[in-house]
């Protein structure tokens, strides 16, 4: 296995699906038929749930399905209906789901530049032609909706394979295209590498404390490992070990391992405010499926 953990997106893997049915559910994901719409908060079609994308970002999923099952008795989940609609009229159906007239611009851009049709909706470059909708948010909706073997890159799943060990250089693309390189091509474990990383970060790995303990990857993640190092470190019995870390009068730090710059890199990222460099802070598709923007 070699220092860069390439191997990484399959282990994990390997440990999520052992854990899926008890962690994954508490976090809105069900995993279910590589192809069904449920994977996504039991959600039941393509549509709700690239419409739903974009009603979480920056808020709740409680509020997004709130703003959803509105827009549902006001017989708006159609993309013509969509297409045809007033921002102004949709923007109080979807309230509850914050910046209501912001969103009500997006999912009726979305549905225009779909076309009206579902291969429309699938298409990369319409959805992220749409103000609003980032990459993250664009990626999920065509591995969840559109069931194409596309890995979202958030920034809550490149921090726990950050910290696992994995090491990439560059940004969102960059991260993406190495995490797909390492996976099976199978559409289920796209799905499920996703949902379980949302889920790990969510659970036991947050930004500024992470709950190593239950970790189902904790074992093999190499912070978690530093961690335990570090700690017997303090009462003295392995300080000739390991690397000297260091802090300087302006509080910089000095560290002799490059795991450790690696897994500080999702810090300063959402110390920015945003996953990747490029991306836009309107770009945080939910704090249920991809982000832990909002508690």
């Amino acid at each position: 296995m070699g220092s860069r953990r390439v191997d990484a997106p399959r282990e994990v893997l390997r440990r999520i699906e052992e854990v899926k049915d008890s962690l994954l559910p508490r976090y809105g994901w069900y995993p279910s038929d590589p192809e069904s719409p449920r994977w996504w908060g039991g959600l039941s079609s393509a549509l709700e749930i690239a419409v739903s994308a974009v009603l979480v970002q920056l808020s709740r999923w409680d509020s997004a399905l709130a703003s959803l099952e509105a827009l549902r008795s006001a017989g708006l989940l159609d993309l013509g209906r969509l297409a045809a609609a007033d921002p102004e009229e949709v923007a109080p159906l979807i309230r509850r789901s914050g910046m209501p007239l912001e969103k009500a611009r997006r999912i009726i851009g979305m549905a225009r530049a779909s076309g009206g049709t579902a291969d429309g909706l699938c298409d990369r470059e319409r959805l992220l032609s749409v103000r609003g909708i980032g990459e993250e948010t664009a990626d999920s909706i065509l591995l969840f909706a559109c069931n194409r073997p596309v890995w979202p890159a958030s920034r809550l799943g490149v921090r726990v394979l950050s910290r696992f060990g994995m090491e990439v250089r560059g940004g969102y693309a960059a991260w993406r295209a190495s995490v797909e390189g390492a996976l099976p091509g199978d559409l289920y474990s796209y799905k499920l590498l996703h949902a379980g990383l949302v889920s790990v970060a969510r659970a036991y790995c947050a930004l500024g404390r992470p709950r190593c303990e239950g970790c189902p990857l904790s074992d093999a993640c190499r912070y978690s490992v530093r961690r335990r190092l570090t700690s017997r470190t303090s009462s003295g019995s392995t300080s000739s070990t390991l690397p000297r870390i260091t802090r300087s009068a302006s509080s910089s730090i000095s560290v002799g391992s490059p795991f450790i710059i690696a897994s500080l890199a999702p810090l300063s990222f959402a110390l920015r405010g945003r996953e990747f460099a490029g991306a836009t802070v309107s770009d945080v598709p939910t704090a249920r499926k991809t982000s832990d923007a909002v508690a």
